[in-house]
């Protein structure tokens, strides 16, 4: 979701707007708190927005090396249960 869609009402999924905005602080963090109601079913909600603590493009490449670690690790085991699949399915005599 984009900055520019907004917020999402959790109930029905239409657009909520913000009626409160303020300054707040959670586990000696600065944040601000946000008052939200939602124009279709008014819905209230609360939300709090803090910085972030890691760069997004590092998290980005962090998910990327382990996803590609998951992968190589499905094709290998792929490969190893196409291997194996007969002696596991053979009928002893």
């Amino acid at each position: 979701m984009s900055m520019a869609e907004g917020f999402k009402c959790p109930a029905c999924a239409f657009r909520m707007d913000v009626i409160d905005s303020r300054s707040a602080t959670v586990n000696e963090k600065p944040t601000v708190r946000r008052r939200r109601k939602c124009k279709n079913c008014n819905t209230r909600i609360t939300t709090y927005e803090m910085a972030a603590e890691h760069d997004v493009e590092d998290l980005r490449f962090a998910l990327g090396s382990v996803m590609a670690s998951a992968r190589a690790a499905q094709s290998a085991l792929a490969i190893l249960l196409d291997q194996y699949e007969p002696l596991l399915t053979r009928k002893d005599k």
